[in-house]
């Protein structure tokens, strides 16, 4: 029973690092995103129907402008704080549970710290959020 409380807890964390994943892609392709100019269209002639592209290696791909979209980029930005937090709370339910789980005497398994990373990536988030706002 514990095992399979332990996959369950990965499995969900592994689903919401998905959600983490995907809303910073989105979100990005907001904060990133500039007006089809000529120099898109030489690249990407499609990019005429685009409403806004964003730069990728090179190339772009299309990209969505917040002034167009003011409710969408804000949920995405929810979004990702959700994802944050639900991160937080499956980390926790990890380390109590591998506490329980240990043995006495024995320092309990915790829970990897690619949490930490996470959170120290997304600490500064808001700053280059605020860093691309002012460039522009």
């Amino acid at each position: 029973m514990a095992t399979l409380l332990r996959f369950t807890l990965h499995l969900q964390h592994w689903l919401v690092w998905q959600l983490v994943v995907a809303s910073l892609f989105i979100s990005s392709t907001f904060l990133l995103s500039n007006k089809v100019t000529s120099a898109v269209l030489r690249v990407r002639p499609e990019a005429q129907h685009w409403e806004a592209a964003v730069a990728s290696h090179g190339d772009f791909y299309r990209g969505y402008l917040i002034t167009a979209h003011p409710l969408l980029c804000v949920l995405v930005l929810v979004v990702l704080k959700l994802a944050v937090v639900l991160l937080l709370i499956l980390q926790r339910r990890l380390r109590r549970h591998d506490r329980l789980q240990a043995p006495d005497g024995q320092p309990a398994l915790i829970a990897s710290t690619e949490l930490l990373w996470v959170l120290n990536a997304l600490s500064a988030y808001p700053l280059m959020t605020l860093l691309i706002a002012a460039s522009r």
